[in-house]
């Protein structure tokens, strides 16, 4: 369990801290000389047990909240401390706000300095603390007297941590890794340590990892975790991460650590947002705010959508689009900080909705707080055939890639290639397809079938998986058995292509004419514009029949001229020898206009190898 404190400056969290574990956790000269918390203390407190429980140390002045909300960023429970000779001050209540925007509802509430205070005092104290506290996610938190001085009421403390340590929810092992960052530095010998609190997943010492923001890779050499030298780093730790190959202001305080390709940075998300209780909303939600996420302090415009569109607002949550002035890391079920940057003052907080919204999705953003199931109908369904990424499901959708696996399941999701469609989707596509099939079948009644390249074309969504998905929708019009796939052309099984008596009698003329032309016969074109467009669908199915031979896409020729000219090469040319386009002209008896691509056509059957200076023949050809 990771455990943060919170309270106003000089209320005592760091001689708590020392008097629960014995450490200073104000490591920085200038932070003893001033006797104030700068930068954020960590310490072990190991229980009676073995567990190790990691302390947060933050500081309290009212500059110094960013830092205060890096360190409340990730923990499982907080520990608010005020002292009981000044009672409630301006940043206990700042920070109860940041506490109940990051939804930290597990904790202990300590009036230090008791030993200052007689009981009536004391009870009063008790009261001022109750009413703040009524508001914020920490409203039925225990409420302990102790002394750092004198020792009273650090037992009982550490009891009541260990209870709530005991009851703390476990985070998933089986989750994706993600570590934050809060210190950097270079240790001889080693070289390059991070340290910070791992948020989620497991990660073994090898392990290849990726830095954000930039995307820089590294390995991990080691783990530690206070001062144990660990073979992987858990879920909910504290640890200490050697580095290879990246140097320390590479990884600065707010860096994300994970190891899985599913995470993407982005400058706009969906998410919901509750301003703080005592209603002080801005007037005017598109303009700028300082975002806290992650570890991470980020400039933000925040966009109201369509009350259609929004969260359910009789909860006090707003559904909004969120716009970064630079990319952020974030997951689904983030919580975060928002606070004006003039004056600075925390406002608020919200949940990330959907940290990859894709553009012309609005719709797929209006479920708040549903089910991994239900978000992810959702998604599919704003998606259509296009599909949702599989990769970064696990992302998008928060949960484990096991919790994944059951909800693309339950919502009827389809693995096609690198992503996930919804099958309601692939049965509009396969209706789709058939659609446009028969269409071509009545305006088309010659031809063989449908070409699947230009069906997979005339298909595509922008982003799509088309091939995917449209040889998905083919494939199930296949195992129906009204259709099948030869020779890249979609058919269907049991109709062919009839030719009535006025088609007949116009392909015998075509063929006729195509015969008597020999080796240079007319172009498609020219008998197009000779017979009409009815020729070219007719040239087609000559060639299927074995008729014609389309030479070029333009042109046909008599398939027994072919195989003579085929023949006066084989008997013309020696094996091995390379031959001229001017020596094969000669052999051929035709113009370089026919010539070339009728070389160019023995090329592709076989017949003859082009090389750098001339063709030769194959003694063994498809021909």
């Amino acid at each position: 369990m990771i455990v943060g404190t919170a309270g106003h400056i000089d209320h005592g969290k760091t001689a708590l801290v020392h008097a629960l574990t014995g450490v200073d956790t104000d490591r920085l000269p200038e932070e003893r000389k001033r006797g104030i918390t700068i930068e954020l203390g960590f310490a072990p407190l190991r229980l009676d047990g073995g567990e190790v429980i990691s302390i947060v140390d933050v500081p309290g002045h009212e500059a110094l909240v960013r830092t205060m909300v890096a360190g409340a960023s990730g923990i499982d429970a907080a520990l608010v401390v005020v002292a009981a000779d000044e009672g409630v001050m301006p940043q206990t209540r700042e920070h109860l706000r940041v506490l109940s925007a990051l939804n930290v509802n597990t904790g202990l509430v300590v009036l230090t300095k008791c030993d200052l205070v007689d009981a009536e005092w004391m009870s009063l104290v008790e009261d001022d603390v109750r009413s703040a506290l009524a508001e914020s996610s920490l409203s039925s938190a225990p409420i302990i007297a102790a002394s750092a001085r004198t020792g009273s009421g650090v037992v009982p403390l550490r009891s009541a941590l260990a209870s709530l340590s005991a009851a703390v929810p476990t985070r998933l092992r089986d989750d994706l890794f993600r570590f934050v960052v809060d210190r950097a530095f270079t240790l001889k010998g080693t070289g390059t340590v991070v340290t910070g609190t791992v948020w989620s997943g497991r990660l073994d010492v090898g392990a290849h990892v990726t830095l954000h923001p930039g995307g820089a890779v590294s390995r991990v050499r080691a783990i530690h975790s206070h001062g144990l030298l660990l073979h992987a780093a858990e879920p909910g730790n504290r640890c200490a991460l050697a580095l290879a190959d990246i140097a320390p202001d590479a990884a600065p305080h707010g860096t994300q650590i994970v190891n899985d390709a599913g995470w993407a940075e982005t400058r706009v998300i969906c998410a919901d947002i509750t301003v703080d209780a005592d209603g002080r909303a801005p007037r005017a939600w598109n303009r700028d705010f300082m975002l806290y996420v992650a570890g991470s302090e980020v400039r933000a415009r925040i966009s109201r959508l369509a009350p259609d569109e929004g969260a359910d607002e009789t909860s006090g949550a707003v559904r909004v689009r969120i716009t970064f002035d630079r990319p952020v890391l974030t997951r689904r079920g983030d919580r975060f900080v928002l606070r004006t940057p003039s004056p600075l003052d925390t406002v608020g907080g919200g949940v990330v909705v959907d940290p990859m919204p894709e553009r012309g999705t609005r719709g797929a953003w209006r479920a708040a707080g549903n089910s991994p199931t239900e978000r992810l109908h959702d998604l599919l369904e704003a998606a259509d055939v296009a599909g949702v990424p599989s990769v970064h499901l696990p992302v998008r959708l928060g949960v484990s890639p096991s919790a994944v696996a059951a909800a693309v399941s339950a919502a009827g999701g389809v693995l096609l290639g690198p992503a996930t469609v919804s099958a309601a989707a692939l049965d509009r596509l396969v209706q789709a397809v058939e659609a446009r099939l028969s269409a071509w079948r009545v305006s088309n009644p010659l031809d063989g079938g449908f070409p699947l390249a230009r069906l997979r074309e005339e298909m595509a969504h922008a982003a799509s998986p088309a091939n995917d998905a449209v040889d998905h929708a083919v494939e199930r019009l296949c195992a129906s058995g009204r259709y099948i796939v030869a020779e890249g052309l979609v058919q269907p099984r049991d109709q062919q292509p009839t030719l009535c008596q006025s088609d007949t009698n116009l392909l015998a003329r075509l063929l006729h004419l195509i015969c008597d032309a020999g080796a240079q016969p007319p172009s498609v074109q020219e008998l197009v514009g000779q017979f009409g467009s009815r020729a070219e669908s007719l040239l087609r199915f000559a060639a299927r029949r074995g008729n014609v031979i389309g030479v070029e896409s333009v042109r046909y020729y008599d398939a027994e001229v072919v195989s003579t000219q085929i023949d006066r090469m084989r008997r013309s040319m020696q094996p091995g020898r390379e031959y001229s386009p001017q020596e094969l002209r000669d052999v051929l008896g035709v113009s370089r206009k026919y010539l070339i691509p009728f070389l160019e056509y023995c090329d592709r059957t076989e017949v003859t190898e082009r090389r750098s200076s001339g063709r030769v023949i194959n003694r063994i050809s498809s021909r």
